[in-house]
């Protein structure tokens, strides 16, 4: 009964991990899009 819990506690927080890695990844890719965007509007203007 108690490795059930505890396995499901791991499972849990593996998952929160692996969501709060997911948004720092797409943060970052976001950021990179844009200053991709910014230099090349900056190149056609």
């Amino acid at each position: 009964m108690r490795s059930a819990v505890y396995e499901a506690g791991q499972r849990r927080s593996c998952q929160a991990k692996r969501t709060l890695c997911a948004e720092i990844s797409t943060r970052a890719l976001v950021e990179e899009l844009a200053k991709v965007l910014t230099s090349l509007f900056g190149a056609k203007r």
